[in-house]
Parts: structure tokens; C-alpha cells; sequence
């Protein structure tokens, strides 16, 4: 006889779960866990605490708040979403597996079941198609699809292009699905309206709710169903569709994050590029004459200043005056802004980078003008992206010019004190 084995505490978190049957307390799940899995540790119920935080949510469970837990195959069940067809699909009569199901299947679509409006199955198999795509960073590559074959469905219903697919999520843990043909015609789109916006709300406030607004989609997914209270009625358009729809947000194929923000690796290449991903604000010619006057503290060398620009001057002449004020080669290494938005306490403020500023002209950013600011702004000023040489900005006020000065100026924080004095 085979000697037993103690469970793991992630098998026995998932065991608990299983169990469950319906909306829990966190610290009631804690508390039965802990009973199962005596622990030595020096405070077991925060190592507990942790692994439930980091290592369960969309797989095993969802927070539906940061005190209350409920099962993934509990938050999905009876959802509905839809499949919009292409032309692909529509030709074939079949359903691509990705991503009309991404992060909706507990396992193989080889076992997933689908089924009619009389709860019967239907005759489906699995279909793999290889298709030529081209790819910006790896070029023109092979593909292949794999896709749900309900050929007999499809004609039996005579879909159409533009027709599409409602699901509902019988059973996640068994992978059941029930299938529903919509023509275009019938669309609700007055609904679906309302269905997307709240959707897309929800993904926003889930990745708020983060320390680093960002958010792994696995996760995001069956949280933002299980919040939403319509999840169950007419659905509106697909998860992946309402991200893209939402200037808010953007997913990488793995989280979720600000719109306005960028990847490394997107960063990289926008050395040289001609758009910048911060709008310029609109501003009136009176507007564009105030003056912004910033507290610009560096980190290298301890050294601080006040610099004084108009609204309508760019980021290239902020960027001369920082590079004056701070005694940075003027023909040397790039330079960038990016603006801080501070998101409460714990959370890591929102970075949004301007673009990067070439000496020599040239890059988008160089031409943003300043005004739109509010008095608190933050800024920070890199220059040169190998040392990277930081600068913090703080715009203190916004005043009408000064007669007889001509901006943008600097000058010591000594000088300024007096001057206002």
C-alpha cells in the first residue's frame, strides 16, 4: 500500500473551495484552511492570507470585495457572452476557440459540450486550420486555428455574415456550454450599449483597485462578470471587444492597463517616432500666455530650481531650459517627461511618458505645449536614458506674465524666495 501524502496548502485552499457554496468571508476561508493545514510558520494565517491573494484568484475563486470570496465555477455560472462571426467562420460553420473562449474554458475544448435549446447535444468536432499572418516584431509566420466544427448547427440555422453566437456558461468546471443563434437584425444595440459600458467600468475599476494598475486578464475576466449584475440577461459584446472599445484601458494579451501607457519595449521604439501617446491639451491665447512655474529638484546632483515657462511653449524648450538650468550637454543623449498622477496612499502613482525629446529636434513630443497643467502637477525629467539622471517637477502656480521678463527663464530657489518676499 502506497505511503499518503500530506496535501499541499494550495491543494488544500482548492479543496475548501470546492467545497463552498456560495459567497464566503475571506477570513472564514482562512480560518478552515488553517484547520486542515496546521502550519509552524510564525503567523500562518497571513502566509494563508497571501497565497489566497496571489496565487487563486481567477483559477480557483473571485474577490467579489476585498472581504468576500466566491468560487470561479459559482461567479461564471449562467453567464452569457457573444461570439462575433467572421467571414472565416460564417464559410467553414464553425467557432475559433481563441479568443471567443479565452479564459471562459476550465480545460481542453477537446471536452468542452455544447448544447441546443432543448439542452441537447450538439454534433461538434474539433477543427485545426493553419492561416499566413504577419506579425511586426517576428514578420510573416504560420498560424494555426483551432476551431469548433458545428457545420450541421450553422446551416440548420442558416447563419449569415454579421449573425452571431450567444453563449451561456452552463457549467465552467465541466466546460458545458448552450448555443444561441442571433441574425443581425435582432441585435438589441441599445442594450448591448449599456451591457458594454458597464462591463468596460468594471475593468476599469478592477485594474484601479491594483497597486500598479495592472491587472493579469485570467484574473480580470470572471471578477468583472461576477460584479456585474446583468451578467446573466442580453449580453453585450464580447470581453476582448469592450477593451478595445475603451479609451480607458488597453490589454496586452496578458493584463490589463492604462491606456495611455506603454510597454518597455514600446518605449524603445518611439525613439523616432512621429506621434506621441499624451494629447495636447486645447487652450485659449490668454491661457497660453500664463506662466507655469515649476519647483525642479535634481536627484544627481541635490540641486534645485525654479523654472518659469508660458503655455505656449513646448516640451523642446522646456527641455533647453532644463538641460541650462541643470548644466546637461545641449548636444548629447535624449531627454523625456512623463507626468505622475498620484493614485492614494499604496498605490504606485500613474506614470504617463510624453515621448522621448531628441536635441536635435524631430520627435513628437518636442512640439506638446505645456499648457493644460493644473497647479500640483508632478513631472519627472530624465535625461539621458543610460545614467538616467532624474529631475522632479512640481508646477507650485500658474500667474499672469511678468512686464519686462522674458520666458522661459530659471533661477535659484534663493532668488526666487527673495523675490517674493
Amino acid at each position: 500500500m502506497p505511503p499518503q501524502t500530506t496535501p499541499s496548502r494550495k491543494q488544500t485552499i482548492r479543496q475548501v473551495t470546492a467545497e463552498l457554496d456560495g459567497p464566503t468571508a475571506l477570513d472564514d476561508l482562512i480560518d478552515r484552511v488553517a484547520q486542515l493545514h496546521p502550519s509552524r510558520a510564525k503567523n500562518p494565517r497571513q502566509s494563508i492570507r497571501n497565497d489566497l491573494r496571489w496565487d487563486h484568484p481567477g483559477r480557483d475563486f473571485v474577490f467579489l470585495d476585498a472581504k468576500t470570496i466566491l468560487p470561479v465555477r459559482l461567479a461564471l455560472k449562467g453567464v452569457r457572452f457573444r461570439i462575433r462571426l467572421d467571414r472565416q467562420e460564417v464559410q467553414r460553420g464553425v467557432l475559433f476557440v481563441q479568443p471567443a473562449f479565452d479564459y471562459f474554458l476550465s480545460r481542453p475544448v477537446e471536452q468542452a459540450t455544447f448544447v441546443d435549446d432543448h439542452d441537447q447535444p450538439l454534433p461538434a468536432r474539433i477543427a485545426k486550420f493553419s492561416v499566413e499572418v504577419e506579425d511586426f516584431l517576428i514578420g510573416r509566420h504560420t498560424l494555426e486555428l483551432v476551431a469548433i466544427d458545428l457545420g450541421d448547427w450553422f446551416r440548420a440555422h442558416r447563419i449569415r455574415a454579421k449573425d452571431e453566437v450567444l453563449v451561456t456558461i452552463l457549467d465552467w468546471e465541466a466546460a458545458r456550454f448552450h448555443l444561441e443563434h442571433e441574425p443581425a437584425h435582432r441585435r438589441r444595440k441599445n442594450l448591448i450599449a449599456q451591457q458594454n459600458r458597464a462591463l468596460a467600468d468594471l475593468f476599469y475599476d478592477l485594474m484601479e483597485e491594483t497597486h500598479d494598475e495592472r491587472i493579469p486578464i485570467h484574473v480580470a475576466v470572471p471578477t468583472a462578470y461576477a460584479r456585474l449584475p446583468t451578467a446573466r440577461d442580453y449580453p453585450g459584446d464580447h470581453w476582448m471587444l469592450v477593451i478595445e472599445e475603451d479609451e480607458r484601458v488597453r490589454s496586452t494579451g496578458f493584463e490589463i492597463m492604462p491606456a495611455d501607457q506603454m510597454l518597455p519595449f514600446e518605449r524603445m521604439m518611439l525613439i523616432d517616432a512621429t506621434e506621441t501617446a499624451v494629447r495636447e491639451q486645447p487652450f485659449t491665447r490668454e491661457q497660453g500666455r500664463q506662466v507655469y512655474r515649476f519647483k525642479a529638484s535634481s536627484r544627481y546632483r541635490k540641486r534645485e530650481r525654479i523654472i518659469e515657462i508660458q503655455g505656449k511653449h513646448t516640451l523642446g524648450d522646456f527641455d533647453n531650459m532644463m538641460r541650462d538650468a541643470f548644466n546637461l550637454d545641449f548636444m548629447d543623449h535624449l531627454s523625456e517627461f512623463t507626468r505622475i498622477i498620484s493614485r492614494g496612499k499604496s498605490k504606485r502613482p500613474r506614470e504617463i511618458p510624453y515621448g522621448s525629446l531628441n536635441p536635435f529636434g524631430g520627435t513628437a513630443a518636442a512640439k506638446v505645449r505645456v499648457a493644460g497643467l493644473e497647479p500640483g502637477a508632478q513631472l519627472l525629467y530624465v535625461y539621458d536614458f543610460g545614467d538616467w539622471i532624474e529631475h522632479r517637477l512640481t508646477l507650485e502656480r500658474i500667474d499672469p506674465p511678468e512686464r519686462g521678463v522674458t520666458y522661459p527663464r530659471s533661477m535659484p530657489m534663493a532668488k526666487q524666495k527673495r523675490r517674493q518676499s
